[in-house]
């Protein structure tokens, strides 16, 4: 079946409204806050040796969190902050979400259970 460009990106257009006419916008995606600090890093024209440095970190401890294997911790939260900028709560709101995504269980605000 061929689609011509005008109607796919009607197609496109129609799918974005509906998107943004939808009540709550749920995303079955969460990327980790490793995704966000390299973001951050590159936003500065920083090296991940020069991030390192700022933060405290040897390379490797810096590869391990950008990476996802390592938890990210309040301390380095606040080391996050204090060089990349944002909040505390932002980056351990984003390691929670990413951790609870892994293990693939639904936080208790979502569920239809109620609590005691």
């Amino acid at each position: 079946m061929k689609v011509e460009v005008g109607a796919k990106s009607d197609i496109v257009r129609r799918r974005f409204i509906m998107t943004m006419n939808s009540a709550t916008f749920l995303p079955d995606w969460v990327s980790p806050p490793g995704e966000t600090i390299l973001d951050l890093m590159n936003e500065k024209a920083w090296t991940q040796v020069e991030l390192a440095q700022k933060l405290g970190y040897t390379l490797k401890q810096l590869k391990l969190l950008i990476e996802g294997k390592v938890s990210l911790t309040e301390d380095t939260a606040l080391r996050l902050e204090q060089v990349l900028g944002s909040t505390v709560n932002f980056w351990l709101n984003r390691e929670i979400k990413y951790r609870v995504h892994l293990t693939g269980i639904e936080p208790l605000e979502k569920t239809n259970t109620q609590s005691i």
